[in-house]
């Protein structure tokens, strides 16, 4: 994927992004690995949307995903929380400085022309977030929400741990 961003393009074909994900996970099980854990691998959305692709290229991304991680047994640990609450927590946290230079930044991608200020920035990520729920209602895999407008990174890490230990039928530790 590196590469094609090297070309200057900036943006990913949405096939090498799933030719990336189909190779990774083919190495990772050839590999012997049982877990893969990835920031981001999946599902792409925030990229796509940015890059200007529209729904329907999504939904099919989507399902080319889904074909291309099979056989792995995905869970999605999707965080979320309120767009104006957390933008302002990160202005707060990074200053003034940080909310201008994000809002040029997610203005200036083809799929995000309507922001141009940290409320229209918040729209925007409420919409992607919508569209994210949506998507991966489209396929097989679990989907682990965590509230984090109502969890501590603490609370959040228990959340999570508790669930995918659920979920995945790990062993409990003592």
């Amino acid at each position: 994927m590196a590469e094609e961003f090297a070309g200057g393009a900036g943006a990913v074909r949405p096939g090498a992004l799933v030719e990336c994900t189909r190779a990774y996970v083919e190495e990772s099980l050839a590999a012997g690995r049982d877990y893969l854990v990835t920031d981001a691998l999946l599902p792409f959305v925030p990229s796509l949307v940015a890059w200007g692709h529209d729904e329907s290229t999504l939904v099919q991304v989507m399902k080319d995903l889904t074909e291309a991680v099979e056989p792995a047994d995905v869970t999605v640990v999707y965080v979320h929380d309120d767009p104006a609450t957390a933008l302002r927590r990160a202005v707060e946290r990074e200053g003034a400085d940080w909310e201008d230079w994000y809002v040029g930044k997610l203005a200036s991608s083809p799929g995000t022309p309507s922001v141009h200020d940290l409320p229209s920035a918040a729209a925007h990520l409420r919409f992607e977030a919508e569209l994210t729920r949506r998507l991966l209602a489209l396929t097989p895999w679990r989907v682990l929400t965590v509230d984090a407008g109502t969890l501590d990174a603490q609370e959040s890490f228990a959340h999570v741990r508790r669930r995918l230990t659920e979920l995945l039928r790990l062993p409990t530790r003592p």
